[in-house]
């Protein structure tokens, strides 16, 4: 049996670890800085996550601060896409009501909103926040996706 661990600082879910920093960044500093720990900026797929990630905050933080996770329309407005490249679509949401709505047309990063109770809402990816990252356990390596071969005759 194999048991699945995270990097010192990190909380499990499912198969993948979190960590809450309390360093204000920008979007793109708060990337690189979960990249240099060895992952992306968190990505609450689904209400699941998104309650553990609200949960991890409730330990770590005091209200009202503001987190920055994995979403952005930096690539194409209106078009939400995780940091892993993979699209919002029709999935999970928990934007504060009104929202996006790229105030200024300069809004392309989402982030928790400490005084909105932590729902999702917009902003301009210079502002800095707290932010979250996620690592995948060891023994849990990230999904892959498969390529397709071909063969020739």
């Amino acid at each position: 049996m194999t048991f699945s661990t995270c990097p010192y600082g990190y909380h499990q879910y499912r198969r993948v670890c979190y960590k809450v920093f309390l360093s204000p960044q920008t979007f793109t500093y708060a990337t690189t800085g979960c990249q240099l720990d060895g992952g992306t900026l968190a990505i609450p797929r689904d209400a699941g996550i998104n309650a553990f990630l609200l949960n991890l905050i409730a330990m770590h933080a005091h209200p009202p601060s503001s987190f920055w996770f994995g979403l952005h329309d930096r690539d194409y407005e209106g078009q939400w896409t995780w940091v892993d490249g993979t699209a919002l679509g029709d999935g999970y949401t928990a934007w504060i009501p009104g929202q996006p709505d790229n105030s200024r047309d300069r809004q392309d990063c989402v982030y928790y909103r400490g005084d909105w109770n932590y729902l999702w809402d917009d902003r301009e990816c210079n502002a800095a926040y707290f932010f979250i990252c996620q690592v995948f356990s060891s023994g849990s390596p990230p999904p892959t996706t498969e390529i397709p071969t071909t063969t020739r005759p």
